[in-house]
């Protein structure tokens, strides 16, 4: 279960419309666009300002256009909840999940060079 649906639970907001009936609401942003879109620039930037800089610019377009948009076509109704609210929720979960990237890389890199060593 994704935040949408968490959100959707706890009424923050509502999605009246099921793109896909089998599957939760609005389920494909969680799995593959945001996803897809972060991980093009965590591969595409040169250092950590210009993935930070990115992911910003990228967050202001998912907020404050993207979900207006969703809105305005009866995708998505905001109850107790505001645009603002998931800006920096969205920009928090991309710099972890880089840091937890980095991390993963790090050890994994450190056991390629155990083992080769040997």
């Amino acid at each position: 279960m994704g935040i949408h649906e968490y959100g959707e639970e706890l009424t923050l907001w509502d999605y009246p419309t099921d793109i896909i009936p089998i599957f939760p609401p609005l389920s494909s942003i969680n799995l593959l666009s945001l996803p897809l879109i972060y991980s093009l620039l965590y591969q595409h930037a040169k250092n950590q300002k210009q993935f930070l800089i990115s992911v910003l610019i990228a967050t202001a377009v998912f907020c404050f256009i993207l979900e207006p948009i969703l809105s305005w076509a009866g995708f998505y109704n905001l109850i107790h909840w505001n645009y603002f609210f998931s800006y920096p929720i969205y920009v928090l979960a991309a710099v972890i999940i880089k840091a937890l990237t980095i991390k993963i890389n790090r050890i994994t890199g450190k056991n390629k060079i155990q083992v080769s060593g040997k």
